[in-house]
Order: C-alpha cells, then structure tokens, then sequence
C-alpha cells in the first residue's frame, strides 16, 4: 500500500497523476478539505497532521509513504508526526519531496526546514529516496494571475535565474521509484534551462501576442499579490 502524504494542489495532483497507473493499492493524506482532481485510484483520508489516532487508521497496511511537505509555520513538526506515526504502523520506505539547497545548517528559512525533515527521514532507519526540485514552473500560473496589469509582470526576482521543473516530469520519475527504495538515495530534478522573469515574460508576449514587460518589487508587495490570488483559487476550488 503506498499512502502520498500532503495537499492536492498543481504540483501533487500531477504527483498524483503520476502515481495512479502504478501497482496496488493507494491512500491520500491530507489536511485540506476534499476537491476535484484527485484520481479515482486514491482512497482519501482527511485529518489533521497531529491527530495521531487518525493517522495510525490512515497508515493501517502502508508500506510506502510519498512524502510531500507543504510549506507552513509548523512544516517541520507536521513531517515530523507523519514520519513517527508511519513506523509504529510498520512503513518501509519514504520518498521525501524536497528542495535544492535544502541543508538544516542554511540561513535560509525554508531550506532550513527542508534540510531538518531530510535529516529526520534519514534517521529513521527506513529505505529512503530524497527528490531534490528546482521550482516548479506550474507555480508560475500564481504570479501571471495575482500580478499581470496593464502589461506588466511584477515579482521580486531582480536578474534570478531558476532551471524551472515541471511537476509532470517530477511525477514521471516518483512513479518509476515508486516501491523501489533500496537503501539511501538523492537524486536532484531540474529544467533544461535556466530563465529569469524577464525572459520569462518575453516568452508569454511572444505566445500570447502582448506586450509584457518584467517589473522588479519588494519580497512584501510579492506577498501581498500571491496571498490574494491563493485565497482566490482555493476558494474556486472548494
């Protein structure tokens, strides 16, 4: 039994996807409230991370977890619960979605995080599989829907450049590790190419035949657009 730990937005319903041709059964773990697109292959389990009696049921005949962490104040002890509750049931193998960098010594917050919960899977004394991302360009859609006005393309990447990943190629790769943990193993998923925001927006003129120009802003107005366009598709969603 593999049990996918995590939410059902872009990057896990394509993990999601993924994973649904392959052989056995298959459980969904999440905090969030049931939507659509979520394959039919999933029995679905709705409860929070610390709620240890219902986790013990979730993880009743799991041998396999996919682990996909979702980026919150308490990330760390939520994985934490997911990880103890999954050996006293009797798991066998985690695969970590995890990020470039991550490293529990950075002195950047969310590899920070990362970097405890990889050490945390990999003292478990299971077969581990950690996937190390590169940003998912599906995560893209957040900044052209919250920020793209009157031609413009606002977010606070200045001349950053990212090897942007599809979750699709992501999910291609969980799927051919799926039940084949062997020991200790780090893989590390990237695009083919590395592209800035303003490349990136010269790309979305030429396919969409407007004119689009980057405009660099603060971490704190980035906030701001991307935290009303979150509320704007969850609430579609529901």
């Amino acid at each position: 039994m593999l049990l996918v730990a995590g939410g059902t937005k872009l990057v896990a319903r394509a993990i999601l996807k993924g994973l649904a041709p392959t052989p056995g059964g298959k459980r969904l773990l999440t905090e969030e409230k049931f939507s659509a697109g979520v394959p039919s292959e999933f029995e679905l389990h709705q409860t929070p991370f610390n709620h240890s009696a219902a986790l013990a049921r979730a993880f009743d005949g799991v041998r396999e977890m996919f682990l996909i962490p979702r980026i919150d104040h308490d990330l760390i002890t939520k994985q934490r619960a997911l990880i103890v509750a999954g050996k006293q049931a009797g798991l066998e193998e985690i695969t970590l979605l995890s990020l470039i960098g991550a490293d529990s010594r950075s002195p950047v917050r969310i590899l920070r995080w990362f970097g405890v919960v990889e050490d945390e899977v990999r003292a478990s004394g299971l077969d581990t599989t950690i996937i190390r991302t590169s940003p998912f360009m599906e995560n893209l859609l957040l900044f052209i829907g919250a920020t793209m006005k009157n031609g413009e393309l606002r977010a606070p990447f200045r001349d950053v450049k990212f090897p942007w990943l599809s979750a699709w190629d992501l999910a291609a790769v969980a799927a051919i590790f799926s039940g084949r943990n062997s020991g200790h193993t780090t893989l590390t998923l990237t695009g083919p190419e590395a592209l800035g925001f303003a490349c990136f927006a010269h790309l979305v003129s030429q396919a969409a035949h407007r004119d689009l120009e980057y405009i660099d802003i603060t971490m704190h107005e980035a906030r701001g657009y991307l935290e009303e366009q979150r509320g704007n598709v969850d609430t579609a969603r529901t």
